[in-house]
């Protein structure tokens, strides 16, 4: 016997809004409800609801926009489903708009030389002296601790060395009361010689959003699998993106080549060169926000005086002055021009 009335269908829309609540597909569909993505949670949308519905009263009418209205009528939503909504309001319209201007305060990149000048004056500026012998000394492995250098020491000694151009390198152990000064964790310091010249700096928390954070770690772990090792006589992985100076024996300034496999899909790699390279426009573009002038006048002048390209290792920002965009993933996508 078919269900009838307000009261049947109000036990429908609960009972979909639990079955889509409880499914991981269905809410990372509803996230991104554009395109394909949209497509895709419809589908899915209606398999939930004849579920809900076998006898089909209602489900034969439960499109996205419909269900969406219900869960902001109902009178509780589970939170899994209430997060998800959240987040598909941020990438749609007035909360897309909200979010890139959250991001971009977050992020600082919309401060001003007055804003600067105020983050730079709340920094301790240190004056330094050269010291008559470099400490710790060039060329040496440091080890801040005997527990380290225990730890690395056979591993370091017994490693092959695979490029027989560079020597293995002596460990050395730090000591403390040898260095002009130590920077505590969590403080920024500016340092400036006797005559006031900038020559150096600690920035603690240069990224204040965590999220933006995650979201340039992901590339990275993403990455680095695809690219060869340029340190391979040392623990770990270091991989070179966008420009490099070439190889030791025949440098030049150039597009980055060393992927693990050559016969990659060019799609794939390109989408890979994009996500790369907006890690470094965010970077560059925060780096221009709060930086010391002396910093970005560097930059500029070396930039200008080369003609050095754009980061665009696909050649597609040829013409002079032009300039491409690039996209920050958070909690939702926010992009701007670089």
């Amino acid at each position: 016997m078919a269900r009838s009335g307000a009261s049947g269908k109000k036990r429908y829309q609960a009972r979909l809004i639990t079955l889509v609540a409880a499914d991981h597909v269905a809410l990372r569909l509803l996230e991104r409800t554009k395109g394909s993505a949209g497509t895709e949670f419809e589908k899915r949308l209606r398999e939930l609801a004849v579920e809900a519905d076998p006898q089909g009263e209602y489900a034969c009418t439960t499109v996205t926009r419909t269900f969406v209205n219900w869960c902001k009528s109902a009178p509780s939503v589970p939170p899994p489903l209430r997060s998800a909504l959240a987040r598909r309001d941020a990438c749609t319209g007035k909360g897309m708009r909200n979010y890139r201007r959250k991001v971009i305060r977050d992020l600082n990149l919309n401060w001003k030389k007055a804003s600067r000048d105020e983050y730079l004056a709340d920094i301790e500026v240190v004056v330094v002296k050269p010291l008559r012998k470099p400490y710790p000394p060039p060329n040496h492995i440091v080890a801040e601790s005997e527990s380290a250098h225990v730890a690395w020491f056979k591993f370091m000694e017994e490693r092959p060395i695979p490029d027989k151009r560079k020597p293995k390198l002596p460990f050395h152990r730090l000591q403390n009361e040898k260095l002009a000064i130590n920077v505590v964790q969590d403080k920024s310091v500016i340092f400036k010689d006797t005559k006031g010249r900038l020559v150096g700096g600690v920035f603690r928390d240069f990224c204040p959003d965590e999220e933006a954070v995650k979201w340039a770690e992901a590339i990275v772990a993403e990455a680095l699998p695809q690219l060869t090792n340029i340190r391979k006589e040392d623990p770990g992985k270091l991989s070179q993106v966008g420009y490099n100076a070439g190889k030791l024996n025949r440098p030049a300034f150039d597009w980055a080549k060393n992927l693990t496999r050559r016969k990659r899909d060019a799609t794939a790699v390109a989408q890979m060169d994009v996500k790369s390279s907006s890690v470094f426009a965010l970077l560059w573009q925060m780096v221009r926000s709060r930086l010391p002038k002396e910093v970005i006048n560097d930059f500029d002048t070396f930039l200008t005086q080369s003609g050095i390209r754009r980061m665009d290792g696909s050649g597609q920002m040829a013409s002079e002055g032009s300039s491409g965009t690039y996209s920050v993933v958070a909690t939702a996508t926010a992009t701007g021009a670089g």
